[in-house]
């Protein structure tokens, strides 16, 4: 099995030099042979959840079309119109929402920028919370 199935991506700090040209040979492959690679239906039938506590264009667009270029869907969720639990709100834990998330997702890419969080490292913490409670990659 590929070495890199499953894997978070976090933080390029996490992933050896190795694993990164690994991953970037596999994009350029993909970025080549756009509509003929081999693997082109890998996510066929298969959703990606886009979790953005910021607004976003082309982070965004380029999950959107990467999913559907893949043979999957992206689904968009705005935190702000879910019920979170937040240190002034009530709702769902994160590993409450990571767990359900994992039920219906192949991976979920979250992004936060330091606009969202009152704190320095809130959003590293945030992100490494939602990486213990989910059982699909985090990006």
């Amino acid at each position: 099995m590929n070495p890199l199935y499953g894997r978070n991506l976090i933080t390029t700090q996490e992933w050896t030099v190795e694993e990164l040209e690994r991953t970037l040979k596999l994009a350029l492959e993909f970025k080549q042979h756009r509509f003929d690679h081999p693997l082109r239906n890998c996510l066929d039938r298969k959703t990606f959840f886009m979790f953005f506590y910021n607004p976003s264009v082309r982070t965004r667009q380029s999950f959107e079309c990467a999913a559907t270029e893949l043979g999957g869907h992206a689904q968009f969720l705005e935190p702000k119109t879910m019920r979170l639990k937040s240190a002034k709100t009530a709702g769902e834990t994160v590993q409450d929402a990571a767990n359900v998330m994992s039920r219906y997702a192949c991976g979920i890419g979250i992004r936060i920028l330091e606009t969202a969080i009152e704190e320095y490292g809130q959003g590293d913490a945030l992100l490494r919370e939602y990486a213990e409670y989910a059982s699909v990659p985090i990006i």
